[in-house]
Parts: C-alpha cells; sequence; structure tokens
C-alpha cells in the first residue's frame, strides 16, 4: 500500500511540474546564446548586437559586402574574412571613435569591446574589399565564403542564427 501511494504521488508531481513549468516565448533571443563557433571561438548573440551597433553607427555601412544577403551572413563573414586577414598581414583603415559615438555606445559596452570590435570590421572590411574585386562574381565571391567556413570549422549553434 505505501508503494503504491508513493508511486501515485511520484507521478502526480512529475504531472504537476511538466504542466506548470515555466516557458520562454520562441522570439526572445538570450543575451549570452552562442551563434556560432569557428575553431576554438565562440561568438555570441552580444557580439552580434556590437558589431550591428558600431557597424551602423560608426562605420555607417549598411552591409559589409555588396554580395551578402543578411546581417547573420555579414557577421560571420566579418569575423572569418578578419581572421584571415590577420594572416595575410592586411592593414586596415584606422577609425577613430568620436565622443558622441562612445556615450552612446557606452552604457552597454566598454570601450575596449567597442575599439576591439572596430579594429575587427575594418581588418575584415580591407580584406572583403580587394575579394569583391579580385572575384567581381557573386558566385566566386560565395565560394570564396565557403571555403572561409571549412577552413575555420564553422559551426552554426543557434537555430535563430540563418545563413
Amino acid at each position: 500500500m505505501k508503494y503504491i501511494f508513493l508511486i501515485l504521488v511520484f507521478l502526480n508531481f512529475n504531472s504537476w511540474s511538466a504542466e506548470d513549468s515555466v516557458k520562454f516565448p520562441k522570439d526572445v533571443m538570450t543575451l549570452n546564446q552562442i551563434l556560432f563557433s569557428e575553431s576554438a571561438q565562440s561568438w555570441s548573440a552580444r557580439d552580434f548586437n556590437l558589431f550591428q551597433k558600431v557597424k551602423f553607427e560608426i562605420v555607417a555601412q549598411k552591409k559589409m559586402s555588396q554580395f551578402s544577403e543578411n546581417e547573420a551572413e555579414d557577421f560571420l563573414l566579418s569575423r572569418l574574412a578578419a581572421r584571415e586577414a590577420l594572416l595575410f598581414k592586411v592593414t586596415p583603415i584606422k577609425l577613430k571613435l568620436s565622443e558622441v559615438q562612445k556615450k552612446s555606445l557606452l552604457s552597454e559596452y566598454s570601450v575596449a569591446e567597442i575599439e576591439s570590435e572596430l579594429t575587427e570590421i575594418s581588418l575584415s572590411q580591407a580584406l572583403i574589399e580587394l575579394k569583391e574585386t579580385q572575384l567581381k562574381q557573386k558566385l566566386r565571391f560565395k565560394t570564396w565564403f565557403d571555403l572561409l567556413k571549412r577552413k575555420y570549422q564553422v559551426k552554426i549553434k543557434s537555430a535563430d542564427f540563418k545563413i
């Protein structure tokens, strides 16, 4: 009799906890959600948000490449191109932050994070512009981008990160 009572209590508890568990909306993006990894490094939603803000507010660009199709592809392309640019010792254009830009972004990010992102974008932009002039066709550029993905072992970690 004791065992039957314990089994019933256990089953009742399991059904209660499953029904009353907290459900998160699928549209909400977690701040530190890992979007993708390349080789030994991972990039989160916070990195993606910083990239977007720096790209729009400081660099004043809508797209990293004329051949990229969306923001996620721009972000991945910037990371892989910056890494490749370091390998080839490409010298980027030096971009400076104005005081107004620093104040607008400082609420969420540190100056070091912003300047690091700025360097990353300028490095990748230098290589992307070089590759666009070399390849001149979208299909060839996409092939080069796919080669970078394989070279740096990119693994998409989030279903929200569409490429």
